[in-house]
């Protein structure tokens, strides 16, 4: 079903349009997080902004299996680039 889903979501759009779609769904989805992390405690545990946050989340991941589509990325590829970026990050953390 998302397959599909996503299939048509490619096609109903340019290149462009769909680029523009993930990029302001990525702007935000920062937003969502940057009020999460911005928040006391209490507010990251209220219902309404971690609604809100898990939503964005939703509609990123939605753009991303868009891209992925677009431009035929496979799972291997993007698995590998996530190791390499994680043990960056790793090897930054530490020090």
């Amino acid at each position: 079903m998302i397959i599909n889903g996503i299939d048509r979501l490619v096609r109903s759009k340019t290149k462009e349009q769909n680029l523009l779609l993930c990029a302001e769904e990525a702007g935000e989805w920062i937003q969502a997080v940057s009020k999460m992390a911005r928040g006391t405690p209490e507010e990251r545990r209220h219902k309404r902004r971690r609604d809100k946050l898990i939503g964005e989340t939703a509609d990123l991941l939605i753009c991303i299996a868009i891209i992925r589509q677009m431009y035929d990325i496979d799972d291997d590829e993007l698995q590998d680039m996530i190791d390499y970026k994680m043990q960056r990050n790793l090897e930054r953390i530490k020090g």
